[in-house]
């Protein structure tokens, strides 16, 4: 067999990434509105040396950049900070050192589609993650946000997509050695705390993964030493973010936006449910394939005591994937 023939599955998943980066890297970069400014400020910030700014430094700072610095905040001890969550540019401070901070969202995106394929080749058989990373690259809003190189979106759908890639394969991945899963759970539960830190209304999916993996560990023969492993390493996240919003926020659970700024409230769902849905699936036209598959599982799932064992037992696998997968997308 020739090794394109192969490897006809991989060449393709990263030719399909690669044209998907070239279409977003050609047409110049643009800053369309006040967040693009807040997160540049903050990353050029920290390239620099600084969390935080003095009053005389935001001045330079601001003064120097095109359009100024928006959306930043005057803390209690007499610094400057943006108002955004402040972990995107910890991931972007070496593109920007390196001049190359267009390609931050693009080098987390391969590891998403590069997780992504290993995860849904698991689940789905060997065409699994090609489809997985034509899927994920075939969204209008993940080219948009891709070519926004300053806004954390894209990224952190990324890294989002990295942890739940690492986690299908480790929960799947029955024959590998208990030390090889832990391993890839860890790394992908540290995926979507980067993801998390980016954007703390990600923990919505952090929790979702949490739950996938205490629920199905048994069914996954996986040890609860491996489960205690991903679940201290969530315990320690959660507080190192405590401690640093507290350092930074003056408060454990404050952030740089002022009260009453972001609230959330059950009356917000109705509203939610009559404009998103359109806005996704003109984004997403493929959703409707994925809603379509949903179904079609659920009744695989029904109709599961009329088979034989070992399909009973593949289609209650593919139920649980698959419901792990939609539970943190509808948190989302």
């Amino acid at each position: 067999m020739s090794i394109v023939g192969a490897h006809g599955e991989s060449l393709g998943a990263a030719a399909l990434y690669a044209a998907f980066a070239l279409c977003t890297l050609l047409p110049a970069a643009k800053m369309l509105e006040p967040d693009d400014y807040a997160y540049r400020a903050s990353i050029i910030a920290l390239s620099q040396g600084h969390f935080w700014l003095t009053n005389a430094q935001y001045v330079v700072l601001g003064e120097s950049l095109s359009g100024g610095i928006q959306q930043w905040v005057h803390l209690a001890n007499g610094h400057w900070i943006s108002e955004k969550n402040p972990g995107y540019p910890f991931f972007a401070v070496v593109f920007q050192w390196l001049r190359i901070v267009r390609v931050t969202p693009l080098f987390y995106g391969a590891i998403g589609c590069a997780t992504l394929y290993a995860g849904a080749r698991r689940w789905l058989g060997r065409r699994g993650g090609l489809f997985a990373v034509v899927l994920y690259c075939s969204a209008g809003a993940a080219m948009v946000f891709a070519w926004r190189a300053t806004m954390p979106t894209f990224t952190d759908a990324s890294l989002i997509a990295a942890g739940a890639g690492a986690l299908v394969w480790t929960l799947l991945a029955v024959e590998a050695s208990s030390r090889r899963r832990t391993v890839v759970g860890l790394l992908g539960f540290a995926a979507l705390e980067g993801a998390t830190f980016i954007r703390y209304t990600d923990v919505v999916e952090f929790a979702v993964a949490v739950a996938a993996v205490c629920v199905f560990a048994r069914s996954a023969r996986l040890r609860w030493r491996n489960v205690a492993w991903w679940l201290s390493s969530v315990a320690v996240f959660g507080g190192l973010v405590l401690v640093f919003d507290a350092l930074v926020y003056g408060g454990a659970t404050r952030t740089g936006y002022s009260t009453g700024e972001i609230t959330f409230s059950a009356s917000a769902l109705v509203p939610n449910l009559e404009h998103m849905p359109m806005h996704l699936l003109r984004t997403m036209p493929l959703a409707l394939a994925a809603f379509g598959a949903v179904i079609w599982i659920v009744a695989r799932l029904v109709t599961a005591r009329r088979a034989e064992t070992g399909e009973r037992s593949l289609r209650r696998r593919d139920a649980y994937v698959a419901g792990s997968l939609v539970a943190g997308w509808l948190g989302i």
